[in-house]
């Protein structure tokens, strides 16, 4: 799946409202990239590409 922008944009800020939030260290946040990484390599990366795909599909139903 080819993140689009507007992905990369609500992850970017939900990592900056933890990083501003809950002291959110650099360590963490490679941490998490790492985990990203070696799970899309797993089995479980189909169902959570659909299921993100989902998400964002759900968010731009939203008419505001």
């Amino acid at each position: 799946m080819a993140l689009t922008v507007s992905g990369v944009f609500v992850f970017g800020l939900a990592t900056w409202i933890c990083w501003r939030t809950f002291g959110l260290r650099v360590s963490h946040a490679i941490c998490a990239g790492l985990l990203g990484f070696f799970l899309a390599e797993t089995g479980l990366a189909p169902a959570i590409r659909h299921g993100v795909s989902a998400v964002f599909a759900w968010i731009a139903s939203w008419h505001l």
